[in-house]
């Protein structure tokens, strides 16, 4: 349990707030790299694919990347899905 006081609802709304615009800048960051992706903007930076890129550049783990990566494929073809992020 953490230590403090326990806030009312205010608290959580804060949280949740927090948590929709977390998910907004997830799917705006998602779409970025898979833009970058089409671009072949890693190999023009000379690395092999844009996982790589964000591992050496941003120092995000393998997992990581790769779900950044997955995530803006994803998106691409599911449309519905970046608009419901969006919101």
């Amino acid at each position: 349990m953490c230590s403090g006081e326990l806030g009312g609802g205010d608290v959580l709304d804060d949280v949740a707030a927090l948590v929709a615009e977390r998910n907004r800048i997830d799917a705006a960051l998602a779409r970025r790299v898979r833009a970058a992706e089409l671009e072949q903007a890693p190999e023009r930076d000379g690395q092999k694919s844009m996982a790589s890129w964000l591992r050496r550049h941003c120092r995000l783990s393998g997992p990581e990347a790769s779900r950044l990566v997955r995530n803006g494929r994803a998106l691409e073809h599911l449309p519905a899905l970046g608009e419901a992020a969006d919101a």
